[in-house]
């Protein structure tokens, strides 16, 4: 898949820059940028979810150290 955007110089310089600081190719840089910001996104909607939910009364916050004890901490 072929994408084109329209970005300023200055972005176009960083990019590049810190692409070869990296030592990655841009098309690597801009395909892990994508995958990370979509990662967030994810995250960012499953946290509203759950907002959604506790503010409907579906959801309970769990105590800190039931949630320690699950993850084995």
């Amino acid at each position: 898949m072929s994408i084109t955007i329209n970005i300023s110089q200055e972005l176009q310089e960083a990019y590049q820059n810190f692409a070869r600081e990296q030592n990655i190719s841009q098309e690597e840089l801009i395909q892990k940028a994508l995958i990370a910001y979509m990662e967030d996104l994810e995250d960012l909607n499953a946290a509203l979810e759950w907002q959604t939910q506790k503010l409907r009364g579906d959801k309970e916050c769990e105590p800190w150290s039931s949630v320690k004890q699950e993850l084995g901490l």
